[in-house]
């Protein structure tokens, strides 16, 4: 259970208490002239204990909600800086995520030694998949993402194990509807075919709205379903 769930459980726990304290208060005299009372108000008397602990469990759940919103503020960065020092590949995508392999710190052939990143796919039960650079770790929406400043593009390098290799690079994008944060952009190279030699590419930010970046790099690789081994390297917001 993350923090955001915890608060929001104790503030709804408290409110419906509250509520039921408040509505056996309120209706202790009323029960004695029922009688005169409306339909209406004989009804809400009758079913009070039912009634005021949802309308307790929903106030505290916004009370928790506003709590969390107050209490966590948009931590800002500037740019330039590597990926890895603000996002973690930890968001993984399609339905064949367990043929995904990720390595940091691969040593063979990378274009800034010591080390680069390996990246493979192995076709599964379905023929996509990525990989999501998020901050913090795991984040779909359920926290707030970065604000950045200064940055206009993210640059890279990227070459395939044997070429030919087709991914899409992604800055931004996530936002599901049931969740409270989401990115506030979302660009893309396109589908690219990448070379067997180190290639430089650029995803472009300018007039992007960067206040709040979740998803700061992906990669995704619709079709390839023979699988594909790509490598990655110096991913900076410049």
């Amino acid at each position: 259970m993350n923090e955001q769930s915890l608060v929001q459980i104790i503030c709804s726990v408290i409110g419906a208490i509250a509520a039921i304290i408040a509505a056996k208060i309120a209706t202790s005299k009323e029960k004695k002239d029922i009688k005169k009372r409306s339909g209406i108000t004989i009804f809400i008397i009758k079913n009070i204990f039912i009634i005021a602990p949802i309308f307790g469990l929903l106030g505290g759940l916004s009370i928790g909600s506003g709590i969390l919103y107050l209490r966590t503020p948009t931590m800002v960065v500037y740019a330039p800086f590597d990926i890895s020092e603000n996002f973690k590949p930890s968001g993984w995508m399609g339905a064949g995520i367990q043929y995904l392999k990720l390595n940091e710190q691969w040593r063979d052939n990378c274009y800034s030694p010591p080390t680069c990143i390996q990246n493979i796919y192995e076709p599964g039960s379905s023929n996509f998949a990525g990989v999501y650079w998020q901050y913090p770790d795991k984040n779909w929406g359920d926290f707030r993402g970065l604000t950045i400043r200064g940055a206009s593009r993210i640059t890279f390098w990227a070459r395939g194990e044997r070429g030919g290799e087709i991914v899409e690079f992604i800055a931004g994008g996530i936002n599901d509807k049931n969740k409270p944060y989401k990115d506030s952009f979302r660009v893309s190279t396109g589908q690219v075919a990448l070379s067997e030699e180190w290639r430089r590419y650029e995803i472009n930010l300018f007039e992007q709205n960067l206040k709040s970046v979740i998803g700061g790099f992906c990669w995704a690789v619709p079709g390839n379903p023979e699988g594909v081994t790509f490598y990655l390297d110096d991913i900076r917001y410049e």
